[in-house]
């Protein structure tokens, strides 16, 4: 059973476009509708597909797209959409984040058969770093203001990581932290650089307040510290 997940500018068209993919292919769908909602359930489960159905491409979506990349997923991303509004190159979009189009509304043949070929293609590695289910102490502290949160951490990579708070952090989108993870079993602590590239009030473990991070290097935060300076 393959793993897709359709967000939708529309409830009504993309429930139609999920019951009738179901009916037809064997494939389990999720739907939503906030951007942020697509990285939890990337988290959550192994998707093979994910499809944007707009009436419009915009700046968010784009920004959405790069960091689902950035995350680690390496799967297929269709993009049905009627126009395109942001000022990058479709073309080397294309290239860079491996995207597919197909014209809103299209043909139910056309859109079916592209979702079939992506779906069983596999030609694209399922993840760029393999993820490890962990549930691990952690403190995260930010490096600008030197607040620090203690936090559980749930989902780990080379790339990144996923953790969830009792209470709202005061975190933001682009914020560089240091996270140190508290390994219990051989009494050690772990220090990594990473970037805060989402945020949700809910997660899908305990329903707490998440944070995604992507690991960076220290020169980027010496780099970001010296801008601020």
């Amino acid at each position: 059973m393959y793993q897709m997940l359709i967000h939708s500018d529309s409830i009504e068209e993309g429930t139609a476009l999920r019951d009738r993919l179901v009916s037809l292919l064997p494939v389990e769908i999720t739907q939503c509708q906030d951007l942020e909602d697509i990285q939890t359930y990337m988290v959550k489960k192994p998707l093979q597909l994910i499809l944007f159905q707009e009436q419009r491409l915009i700046r968010e979506h784009l920004q959405c797209i790069k960091t689902i990349r950035q995350l680690g997923y390496g799967n297929g991303i269709l993009l049905s959409t009627q126009e395109i509004e942001v000022s990058e190159d479709i073309q080397s979009l294309v290239q860079r984040h491996r995207l597919n189009f197909i014209h809103h509304p299209a043909k139910d043949k056309n859109l079916v058969g592209l979702v079939k070929k992506l779906l069983i293609m596999r030609s694209l590695p399922q993840q760029r770093y393999k993820r490890y289910l962990t549930r691990e102490k952690a403190q995260l502290e930010t490096y600008l203001s030197g607040k620090a949160w203690s936090t559980n951490l749930y989902n780990l990579s080379e790339g990144g990581a996923y953790c969830e708070f009792e209470s709202k952090p005061q975190l933001e989108t682009g914020d560089l932290v240091r996270l140190k993870i508290h390994l219990d079993n051989v009494e050690k602590q772990h220090s990594i650089n990473a970037k805060v590239v989402w945020t949700a009030k809910k997660g899908h473990i305990n329903g707490a307040p998440a944070v995604g991070m992507m690991f960076v290097k220290s020169s980027e935060i010496y780099q970001h510290l010296m801008e601020k300076m």
